[in-house]
């Protein structure tokens, strides 16, 4: 004998404008069950109840896209069982505009969730230039960027920093394996192509998480989640360092800088360790401390817009 319904919680069922209005609604089932250890993928068999793909008798813009259950633990043949119901996204129909069960269906088809928000990082303060100084506009370190000194010329030490801001993207999606060797590689790198119209190096892969194995109508998937973080500036994700220190070459020779009191400070380099001549822009060493990856290995969706 199969699960069979034996009751709907009255307080969650909905009114046609509520479900109308709604984005999202849920209705829950009283289910019972024969065996023990009868699990979600055979209560949700029970006849009557809604499945993956069904259309709400009253709301014909909402369909069921999730399943799920909890057993009760003071008596295991008592389940409760809540259909949830979204709105059909327009990926999510046929040609002819009608509601494509199929792909709610099969867990690996369904439409990605895709969030963002912006993240906060620390990077060298500059100016891209002297008048952004007097304008108190912050550069990053790119070409012809001025390094923040003293009215005497001094360099600040330890370095100013500045607050800047970039994309954090979160990607959730079902797949049906867990190349987890793969995703090592990944994890960290920046890209080499373009990603969702960024330019390479300016996409980084920050982080990869995965759920236990799940099952739904005999599909075996997990929920994966890649988080993406998008600089636009110039080599954005490598360790951008100004170039100054100590002391200068001069030929082969190490000679200290010092203050007009033969005093040690830190002096501008031109980026081949020779001091660096009056009023040349500072220059700024790049160190490749991330991998570079092609994405495209990863199948992602675009993810701005």
């Amino acid at each position: 004998m199969v699960a069979r319904i034996v009751g709907e919680r009255p307080e969650r069922q909905f009114s046609l404008a509520e479900d109308s209005e709604s984005d999202t609604v849920s209705r829950k089932y009283l289910v019972r069950t024969t065996k023990r250890t009868d699990d979600i993928d055979v209560v949700a068999r029970a006849p009557g109840l809604p499945r993956r793909g069904y259309l709400h008798p009253r709301a014909p813009d909402l369909w069921v896209t999730s399943v799920t259950g909890t057993q009760d633990p003071r008596a295991w043949f008592r389940w409760e069982v809540d259909i949830g119901y979204s709105k059909i996204k327009p990926s999510e129909r046929d040609e002819q505009g009608r509601p494509d069960a199929g792909k709610l269906a099969d867990p690996i088809k369904r439409e990605p969730d895709i969030s963002g928000r912006f993240a906060e990082y620390q990077f060298v303060a500059t100016a891209s230039a002297i008048y952004d100084i007097q304008d108190n506009l912050v550069g990053f370190g790119g070409d012809g960027a001025v390094a923040f000194t003293s009215s005497a010329g001094e360099l600040f030490d330890p370095t100013p920093e500045q607050t800047g801001y970039f994309i954090l993207t979160t990607i959730k999606r079902n797949e049906s394996m867990r190349p987890i060797r793969l995703w090592r590689d990944y994890v960290g790198s920046v890209n080499t192509n373009v990603v969702s119209g960024f330019a390479k190096g300016q996409v980084a892969l920050i982080g990869i998480s995965w759920s236990s194995w799940k099952y739904e109508q005999g599909v075996r998937f997990c929920e994966v989640t890649y988080e993406l973080g998008v600089k636009e500036n110039r080599d954005p994700w490598q360790l951008k360092l100004l170039d100054h220190g100590t002391y200068y070459l001069n030929g082969s020779a190490k000679v200290p800088f010092k203050d007009s009191e033969g005093n040690p400070r830190l002096g501008l380099l031109n980026g081949s360790g020779a001091e660096l001549g009056n009023g040349d822009p500072p220059k700024y060493r790049t160190f490749v401390v991330r991998k570079k990856m092609d994405f495209g290995r990863l199948r992602l969706p675009r993810f701005d817009r």
